[in-house]
């Protein structure tokens, strides 16, 4: 039984996975998929019983490691924001979460922010960058932001979830113009390192150069 349980939750975290791919576009929500779109709900809305807003959950087992001090919890959570506000239900049905595996994806607001990334044509401006990266893995779970100063074109990570984790960027350096990241690593509070290396690939059209094929961006790291 609990071989059949661990193969359960496992493919049910493929399925998660497997709406984020190339040719996907984020639609109007900003997010490539219902079921990350579900996750975002969690840090834009808390569940807390002090917001009117109760905590249901189902654990479904922890994950065995070699190391003792970590765990590595799979769960289905409920939201009643997913329910009221979304008009697609994720993999596990609507107002369910499935929480247990890591990944970091990106909301998409008033544009891809790295749509502008060739200074030689015209238009080319050094824009605010305002998406939204969510983070969610073992213990931890937020997002944060890319600060651009545009004067001087350079890049800052904000956090904005109040807690103790250390955030840090691997930059794609092959176009300096703008911030593309090729991964990212969260050290917990405990000192553990989760790398996201594994990224995928999406396409959005980006207004600036409309006359372009539709830009390729990374929606998604694993």
């Amino acid at each position: 039984m609990k071989k059949i349980i661990v193969m359960l939750a496992l493919l049910s975290a493929s399925i998660h996975y497997s709406q984020i791919g190339i040719g996907n576009d984020p639609g109007p929500r900003g997010i490539a998929s219902p079921a990350m779109a579900s996750i975002a709900k969690y840090s834009d809305m808390p569940v807390s019983l002090a917001s009117g807003t109760p905590e249901i959950g189902i654990p479904l087992l922890t994950i065995p490691l070699a190391d003792k001090g970590i765990n590595y919890p799979l769960s289905l959570n409920y939201n009643l924001e997913n329910l009221s506000k979304s008009k697609t239900a994720g993999d596990v049905g609507a107002g369910w979460t499935f929480f247990g595996t890591g990944v970091i994806f990106k909301k998409i607001i008033d544009g891809l922010d790295e749509c502008f990334d060739r200074p030689d044509l015209e238009g080319h401006v050094n824009n605010n960058f305002d998406d939204l990266y969510y983070y969610n893995f073992p213990g931890g779970s937020g997002k944060f932001r890319i600060k651009r100063d545009v004067v001087n074109n350079t890049f800052s990570l904000i956090n904005l979830t109040p807690d103790h984790l250390k955030i840090e960027y691997t930059r794609d350096n092959t176009n300096l113009s703008t911030f593309k990241a090729n991964g990212f690593t969260i050290t917990s509070d405990n000192g553990y390192k989760y790398f996201f290396n594994e990224f995928d690939s999406g396409y959005y059209q980006c207004r600036s150069y409309a006359g372009d094929l539709p830009f390729l961006y990374k929606p998604a790291y694993f």
